[in-house]
């Protein structure tokens, strides 16, 4: 029921979020009915050994046993640390919120592919946290765009305490194409739709997280849109090293595309779901988001 709740409430909250990663939208929460205490950097083990970065923010003084709201996020997890972040406001209201660097990324261990092993990372994530003393095994994912797509990544497996999701904006993570699956929301009609990965590539895509990555300007890479190779196109622009030349030259008979566990057709998941299209993006993602809905339909 906390879950339901928090479903309906967020859905409420939900306007500006896509355009600011973690913080809350510019009009008045609820007042908080808890302080806040944060453990910053939780390693939490993965199968394979590997530990993913983890922030806890906890109420102070609840004697229940909380349900929890987990943020998986590439973007670095350190800003929902900010006073008024989205985290905060939701462990104000009584949540346990877990908030997590992906594989690869910032604080956690491991290599950097985007989208790859979110499957099983995002399912052991949610194990580990239902098996904490104060957690009352009830999870519920939250998130824009990657950290959407991460949401129904995970939920194919089906994991029984995963209760609830909102993944907004997050139709990346559906289809198919050559009977394999495709990436990134790039294909479309079977072919690279590179304008919209290009920027996302060059910026947050990359593979070295003990270096920060430099922001290349839009006039930079439109400057690029018109030249070939696609090959090396981030590079020339002047971003970090990136997946993104795999992307644009791998067949989609390639067996690397497997790693990232799309979903192809034939999957179907019951987590309730509240489903958001695009908020930013407009059109972008709209029908595979409509898709991702059908799916939960089970």
């Amino acid at each position: 029921m906390r879950l339901a709740c928090f479903a309906i409430w967020a859905a409420l909250c939900m306007p500006a979020l896509c355009g600011s990663r973690t913080s809350a939208p510019n009009y008045s929460w609820p007042e908080p009915k808890y302080q806040v205490r944060v453990e910053e950097n939780v390693k939490i083990p993965m199968r394979d050994g590997i530990r993913l970065s983890t922030d806890l923010y906890k109420p102070i003084d609840v004697g229940n046993k909380l349900p929890v709201i987990l943020i998986r996020t590439p973007y670095n997890k350190a800003p929902y640390l900010e006073p008024k972040s989205t985290a905060r406001q939701f462990a104000g209201q009584g949540y346990m919120v877990a908030v997590q660097d992906t594989r690869g990324r910032y604080a956690s261990e491991g290599d950097y592919t985007a989208f790859a092993v979110d499957v099983t990372d995002g399912y052991d994530t949610t194990d580990w946290l239902s098996k904490q003393s104060w957690s009352n095994g009830k999870i519920g994912t939250y998130g824009c765009s990657y950290v959407g797509h991460v949401q129904i990544l995970q939920a194919q497996l089906r994991y029984p305490n995963l209760t609830a999701m909102i993944p907004q904006a997050a139709g990346s993570s559906i289809g198919a194409a050559g009977d394999r699956y495709y990436y990134f929301g790039a294909r479309k009609a079977g072919n690279m739709d590179f304008a919209s990965g290009l920027g996302w590539f060059s910026n947050e895509g990359n593979k070295d997280r003990t270096k920060p990555a430099p922001k290349i300007p839009d006039s930079q890479l439109r400057k690029e849109w018109g030249t070939l190779p696609l090959v090396g196109m981030t590079a020339r622009a002047g971003a970090a090293p990136s997946d993104w030349d795999d992307i644009v030259s791998r067949e989609l008979t390639d067996l690397w595309w497997d790693q990232f566990g799309y979903l192809k057709g034939n999957e179907r998941f019951n987590v309730p779901a509240l489903h958001i299209g695009s908020l930013v993006w407009y059109d972008f993602g709209v029908a595979e988001v409509y898709t991702a809905f059908v799916r939960t339909q089970y």
